[in-house]
């Protein structure tokens, strides 16, 4: 009879996989960077501190997801 638990047969996590979702998420944290620093640099708004507030969330939210990825991938 088979056990669930048998880790003789797991699979190591793919290289290539994991590669491939850093290389997402510095792309991610790159295009979150650019919409807080172009509106910043270039003083089309004034209250650029609830930019960067908006923005910090949408990183946060970011790397709940990615950290949760990549706890998935290593559960696998």
């Amino acid at each position: 009879m088979e056990s669930w638990n048998d880790d003789d047969d797991k699979n190591p996590i793919n290289t290539k996989l994991i590669l491939f979702l850093f290389g997402g998420f510095f792309i991610f944290l790159f295009v979150a960077g650019l919409f807080i620093m172009v509106p910043w640099l270039s003083s089309q708004q004034s209250n650029w501190q609830a930019i960067l507030i908006d923005n910090a969330i949408i990183l946060i939210i970011g790397g709940v997801f990615f950290f949760g990825v990549i706890m998935a991938t290593r559960m696998r």
